[in-house]
């Protein structure tokens, strides 16, 4: 990237500062009943769970549609359920996952997942961000630093894994900014508790002071007005320029980001915008690639549905307050959300297909996170994995409750229980790739079936090693059927999919290699 080039898109970011756009682009609609599978074909419908006392957050929801005098939209409800700060599942729950808690993520299933991730990342390094000579084919040179970014990181367990791969890798983790995106205090303390210990038990000279570098700055520089004040937490290693800290937002960890590339270009031209730049200066300051770990984040945002009516027209499903009971109907009081976010005139035109009866299920959130992750990747040349459970295509209601393990559908059943039951969806992916398709600059390829994904990146022979280093029968059976239960397309091998968005000038990474990928995915499973 030329100079010119480079420096004027950094200062054009800097003064966009994630304007927010309004604009949504949407996948093709799911008016069908058909809901397809969560987790596999093991999970089922289940009877109501065990609590049938209304929940403190149940009262404050009834209190806020009694206050408000207006029903609530099922986004609203999802936002409460998730992350209220008193009362939300995220917020409070102190065991979420795995035995005792409420369900299981791939990196609780096994450690090969992790480090499967971790040596994509790895690949990555050596194949798109480091020059290679083409006569020896040995890398040569050193990326400046490697900025890894893992939008709710969950347990910590995942990046745990991703952490001992990198060191193994590399003898150390030289270069590396670990950079957690994390809304919750509840998870970060959590977070912070495993990932610090780890690091302090490595034997790889690392360094790490545990002293807090607490950076206070505004959640939006742009806004001179503003005078909200974020907090960052971030524990270094100055000798190997390591680093690991939690950020609120991705927007806290964008405009971070962007300050510390426009010092970088004032430190070298002392402020002066037409000081030419070197080509090594130019190559150090574009060799600080940002790489996006999303791993079950998506399903966690908050939908609107909508439905279409005995009326002819769509209405949307809101939740309303009958005595003691909460209530998911079709409401006409939803009229506002019908215009601004479904835009049915636009998403359905030239369809005559639609039946009275007919859902579908909206994400904006979506929208505004894929833009967010796009404008990263777009600045610092770096790339996103998106890793969830989903299609591609919409979905006509895909809500539900998870509980003890067990799925539930019946929103009764998920309002008795809101802040104390995970909320989640089906991931519309051809949403996300339409968005990302409008950035000429982004390479978008997938979404890869789990299984494809984690067998291209090696799991058989990470198996086959864990097998051989185990000590009992027992343990090499359970090997097997963690790497079953990721792996089969009829365990999470199918449905959860891997996502990848890229810098075109960067390229593909592998395995995302355009129309080999497609071709394999045909015949996978």
């Amino acid at each position: 990237m030329a100079q010119k080039q480079y420096l004027g898109k950094l200062y054009s970011f800097a003064r966009a500062h994630f304007s927010s756009s309004k604009k949504g682009i949407l996948g093709p609609s799911a008016t069908t009943k058909k809901d397809g599978l969560l987790f596999g074909k093991q999970q089922q419908q289940q009877q109501p769970p065990s609590i049938i006392q209304s929940t403190p957050l149940k009262q404050v929801i009834q209190h806020e549609l009694q206050t408000t005098g207006l029903p609530m939209s099922l986004a609203r409800f999802m936002e409460l359920g998730l992350m209220h700060p008193e009362h939300g599942y995220y917020s409070t729950k102190d065991k979420i996952f795995n035995k005792g808690g409420d369900f299981t993520t791939s990196p609780e299933i096994s450690q090969m997942f992790g480090e499967m991730l971790g040596i994509w990342i790895m690949t990555a390094i050596r194949n798109n961000y480091m020059k290679v000579d083409d006569t020896s084919g040995e890398a040569s040179g050193e990326v400046s630093s490697v900025n890894i970014v893992e939008i709710g990181p969950g347990s910590g367990l995942m990046m745990s894994d991703i952490i001992r791969t990198l060191a193994q890798f590399t003898g150390n983790l030289k270069n590396f900014q670990l950079n957690l995106i994390e809304a919750s205090p509840n998870l970060i303390s959590k977070q912070q508790e495993r990932l610090l210990a780890d690091l302090k038990g490595y034997n790889i000279n690392m360094f790490l002071t545990y002293d807090m570098d607490l950076h206070k700055r505004q959640s939006n520089p742009a806004d001179k007005d503003q005078s909200t004040q974020i907090k960052i937490e971030r524990f270094y290693n100055t000798e190997q320029n390591f680093s690991i800290a939690w950020f609120p937002t991705l927007k806290d960890y964008y405009n971070y980001y962007l300050e510390t590339q426009i010092k970088k270009v004032q430190s070298i031209t002392g402020g002066d915008k037409s000081k030419k730049l070197s080509k090594h200066q130019v190559s150090q300051l574009t060799s600080n690639p940002v790489l996006i770990l999303a791993h079950e984040l998506y399903d966690a945002l908050p939908v609107h549905q909508f439905e279409y009516t005995t009326e002819r027209q769509w209405q949307e499903r809101m939740v309303h307050s009958e005595g003691n009971t909460l209530t998911l109907k079709a409401s006409e009081k939803g009229k506002e959300n019908v215009d601004k976010v479904l835009k049915p005139e636009k998403l359905f035109a030239g369809q005559s297909e639609i039946k009275v009866g007919d859902t579908i299920e909206i994400c904006p959130s979506a929208v505004s996170l894929t833009q967010e992750i796009m404008s990263l990747i777009e600045v610092s040349r770096g790339a996103a994995l998106i890793v969830d459970y989903g299609e591609d295509h919409a979905f006509s209601n895909s809500f539900r409750g998870i509980k003890e393990h067990k799925v539930y559908k019946e929103f009764s059943q998920i309002a008795e229980n809101v802040g104390n039951i995970d909320l989640t969806t089906y991931v519309n992916f051809n949403q996300i790739k339409k968005i990302a398709e409008s950035n000429a600059n982004l390479l978008v390829n997938g979404p890869m079936p789990q299984g494809l994904f984690l067998e291209c990146m090696g799991i058989t022979m990470r198996l086959e090693i864990l097998q051989k280093a185990a000590k009992t029968q027992s343990q090499r059976k359970l090997l097997e059927d963690s790497y079953i239960r990721l792996c089969h397309p009829e365990q999470m091998g199918e449905i959860y999919k891997m996502l990848f968005l890229g810098h075109k000038e960067v390229g593909d990474i592998f395995p995302f290699l355009g129309e080999e990928t497609e071709k394999k995915q045909n015949t996978f499973g």
